[in-house]
């Protein structure tokens, strides 16, 4: 029988980190100007405009757990096969990829005149609209993201495979996330915020979280660091990282640094803490947040213009952004659920058939 790899909490944290993507494109609006006092507003802001965050989680977790899967096969097997590793990673990403970008590109802005889109198609097709990112918000822009997990993941297992010693590995990992971190310091913020070089920093600190962690479990495990008060305390701390940054040049080149590091602790923290079983609701979501990223746009324009053909002005009155956000989310869950299990599900069971650690499907 095949050993079984699940931490739930981890799929709760997964779920969260779509909320922060979901808050800042459907709920954001309704906090913006509510205020006079420039610096309450500022702060305001700063707990809205949270997509970012949310997808630079997205990163850790990725390069954390392809990590952890990889040192665990190689450690079952002696090796990792690198023909498996890349068709389950197809079978993970592609199918429902090219599901939205069919229906984004098209088939959506043909009809009905909801939808748009002006960027580049075969940039999209191919895994590189990271680079293109001249498409309108109103369809696939939010994979820019899944493009540069898939770029990782093209290049990452053939650096694992090649580095026979993974104390090298471990220290790869350390050099190429300062310098990314640098590199985003010294880049200007749009540039460096869709690049793959500006995002690594996020992958690698997941990477080398996983050799750490697979190292040292039980020192980890039994740390003051991940006692609960103390999680909560870091925590604290984290978010006051996030709010302060934007009022001080020092605090917010400190933050391109601890954040990358805040997040891989709140990985770890819930990584260790999984039992394997049950969980939340959170965690019973976060197994369905890969459709739930890639929907959501799509429904939240399609609610903007069902409202906006029902003649109702979306502009006017918060309680109806509101209303509408909420609809946008509960919308968003219930047919990422729907496409997970009548769509994914069965392709992601052929994924587990190669796999030789069995993950949660």
């Amino acid at each position: 029988m095949k050993p079984v790899m699940y931490f739930e909490k981890l799929d709760a944290l997964r779920f969260f980190a779509f909320f922060l993507v979901i808050w800042q494109h459907a709920f954001s609006d309704i906090f913006h100007n509510i205020t006079e006092n420039s610096a309450l507003q500022t702060t305001i802001d700063t707990f809205t405009v949270t997509g970012g965050i949310g997808v630079q989680i997205f990163f850790v977790i990725s390069g954390f757990l392809i990590t952890f899967l990889m040192l665990g096969e190689e450690k079952i097997n002696g090796r990792v096969n690198l023909f498996f590793f890349y068709l389950r990673r197809v079978l993970r990403i592609w199918p429902l990829y090219y599901l939205v970008m069919i229906l984004g590109i098209f088939v959506f802005p043909y009809f009905g005149g909801f939808f748009s889109f002006s960027g580049n198609k075969l940039m999209n097709l191919i895994f590189l609209n990271n680079m293109a990112t001249s498409g309108t918000p109103s369809n696939v822009n939010v994979a820019w993201s899944v493009a540069i997990e898939e770029q990782f993941y093209l290049f990452w297992p053939l650096l694992f495979i090649l580095f026979q010693n993974k104390k090298l590995l471990f220290f790869f990992c350390a050099v190429l996330f300062i310098q990314t971190s640098i590199y985003a310091i010294e880049t200007s913020g749009s540039e460096a915020y869709s690049s793959t070089f500006g995002n690594l920093r996020y992958l690698m600190i997941g990477c080398w979280g996983a050799f750490f962690y697979s190292n040292y479990k039980e020192r980890i495990s039994a740390s003051y660091l991940l006692k609960p008060s103390s999680f909560y305390l870091i925590c604290f701390l984290g978010v006051f990282l996030l709010s302060a940054s934007n009022f001080s040049i020092s605090y917010n080149y400190l933050a391109k640094w601890l954040l990358a590091i805040f997040y891989l602790y709140i990985v770890i923290y819930c990584v260790d803490k999984s039992t394997g079983e049950g969980g939340s609701i959170f965690s019973l979501l976060g197994k369905y947040t890969y459709g739930m990223y890639l929907y959501h746009p799509i429904i939240l324009v399609a609610s903007y213009n069902i409202v906006d053909k029902l003649g109702y002005d979306y502009n006017k009155g918060d309680l109806l952004k509101l209303i509408m956000a909420i609809v946008t989310l509960l919308a968003t869950i219930g047919i990422s659920i729907l496409s997970y299990e009548y769509f994914e599900k069965p392709i992601l069971k052929l994924k587990n058939k190669i796999s030789t650690i069995q993950t949660r499907v």
